[in-house]
C-alpha cells in the first residue's frame, strides 16, 4: 500500500514539473542597416513602444535585428503563453521566432513584409503577406491579442487605447538550414511603404524561442522537483520499517 502511495505521489509531482515547463525568449538587443522610424523600440521586452516602418517617402524600409541572447532572455510558463497566443503547446515547441506589431484594427493580422534570416552562413526568407498568412510553411501561427491582454501578460502598463497586438511565429529551422541559436543569427524585415493596405508593420518586438530541447527548469519546478525527490526519499524509508 505504501508503495503505490509512493508511485502515485512521483506521478502527481512529475505532471506538477511537467506542467511548468517553460520557454525562454531572447529578445533582440541590436539594429543596424535602418532606416525604419524609432527602430530601436523593436529591442527589448515587449513593452509596447513598437518601430514604424512607414513614411511619406514611398520608398521601401528595412532594418536587421539580431543580438539574440546578448541581451534580456525571459522565460515563460509554456502553457501560459500558449494559452495567450490562442495555439496548443506543441505548436509554440515547433516555433523558434516571434514577433508582434501593432495594428489600428481588431482582431488583425500582421501587416506584409519579407522576412529574411540569417545564422551567418546560410540564409532563409519568408515573403509574408496578410492576405494569404499560411502562404508558408514556415509561418506555424498568427493571430492577434488585445492591447490588455498583451501588456497585462508581458507586465507593461498599457497606453494604448483600441486596436490590437498581432504576432507571428516561425519555424526556422524546420524548414531550412538556418540555425536559429546561432550567435550570429539575425533578421531583416523589409516592408513595402506603401501607405497602401497592410503594408507597414510597426513591430514592438522580435525573439528567438528556446523551446527545443527545453530550456533549464523554472526556480518553482526545480523547488518542487527537490520536494518531491524529499518526499519520496522519506517515505521509502518508511516502507522499509
Amino acid at each position: 500500500m505504501k508503495k503505490m502511495f509512493v508511485f502515485i505521489l512521483s506521478m502527481f509531482l512529475v505532471g506538477i514539473i511537467n506542467s511548468a515547463e517553460a520557454v525562454t525568449i531572447d529578445w533582440a538587443s541590436v539594429v543596424s542597416d535602418s532606416n525604419a522610424i524609432n527602430d530601436t523600440w523593436a529591442l527589448g521586452e515587449p513593452d509596447g513602444m513598437h518601430a514604424t516602418f512607414a513614411d511619406s517617402s514611398g520608398e521601401e524600409i528595412s532594418a536587421t535585428y539580431s543580438g539574440f541572447g546578448s541581451g534580456a532572455s525571459t522565460s515563460y510558463n509554456t502553457s501560459a503563453l500558449a494559452t495567450l497566443l490562442g495555439i496548443n503547446e506543441s505548436t509554440l515547441m515547433r516555433a523558434d521566432f516571434i514577433t508582434a506589431e501593432y495594428n489600428g484594427g481588431s482582431p488583425s493580422v500582421y501587416e506584409d513584409g519579407l522576412w529574411e534570416f540569417s545564422d551567418g552562413v546560410n540564409s532563409f526568407s519568408v515573403d509574408f503577406e496578410s492576405v494569404n498568412p499560411t502562404g508558408s510553411t514556415a509561418v506555424v501561427a498568427f493571430g492577434s491579442l488585445s492591447v490588455s491582454s498583451y501588456a497585462s501578460f508581458f507586465g507593461f502598463t498599457n497606453t494604448i487605447s483600441g486596436g490590437s497586438w498581432a504576432f507571428l511565429l516561425f519555424d526556422i529551422d524546420g524548414n531550412s538550414y538556418v540555425n536559429p541559436f546561432s550567435d550570429n543569427l539575425s533578421v531583416i524585415l523589409t516592408a513595402a511603404n506603401t501607405g497602401v493596405g497592410p503594408t507597414d508593420p510597426d513591430p514592438d518586438v522580435m525573439g528567438r524561442v528556446q523551446s527545443n530541447p527545453n530550456p533549464v527548469p523554472e526556480p518553482a519546478s526545480l523547488l518542487l522537483f527537490s520536494i518531491g525527490l524529499l518526499g519520496t526519499r522519506l517515505l521509502k524509508k518508511l516502507t522499509k520499517r
